[in-house]
């Protein structure tokens, strides 16, 4: 399941966590569960998303950008508008994180040990990862 879709699925999930019925509550949780495994995602992921937009005023939360991470004002770079020495500083920093997931941290090594022409050949998924991990790098105050 790609990661908008999942986000779809989870997004129509939400709110049947607020069921009285305590069966109904936890199939609702295992089941967003597994739409965020199949995108490569977890609890975790959810958590930080969860604690960048909590810890932001409420102009900024409602704002229709998606994009807001960190502190009020600032936006995490995207990869796709990121320099080629911007992307290698960004992948340098987040390299060996110990915040990163196993399967992040082999997804950065992979990226990391391409040859340079090849990083300008990934698939969305694969952007879309890497704007996943630089905004978490970005809300925890990395800067590049």
């Amino acid at each position: 399941m790609s990661v908008l879709t999942a986000e779809s699925k989870i997004t129509k999930l939400i709110p049947r966590l607020a069921s009285d019925f305590d069966g109904e509550v936890v199939a609702t949780a295992r089941a967003i569960g597994r739409a965020l495994k199949s995108a490569g995602l977890d609890w975790h992921d959810v958590a930080n998303i969860s604690e960048s937009c909590l810890n932001k005023p409420a102009s900024v939360r409602t704002s229709s950008s998606r994009k807001y991470y960190g502190r009020a004002a600032e936006v995490a770079p995207v990869w796709n508008k990121l320099t080629v020495t911007q992307r290698g500083a960004w992948l340098s920093a987040i390299h060996r994180q110990h915040w990163l997931s196993v399967w992040e941290a082999d997804f950065v090594a992979d990226i990391c040990a391409r040859d340079p022409a090849d990083i300008e050949r990934l698939s969305q998924k694969q952007i879309i990862c890497l704007n996943r991990i630089i905004g978490r790098a970005f809300s925890m105050g990395m800067r590049r």
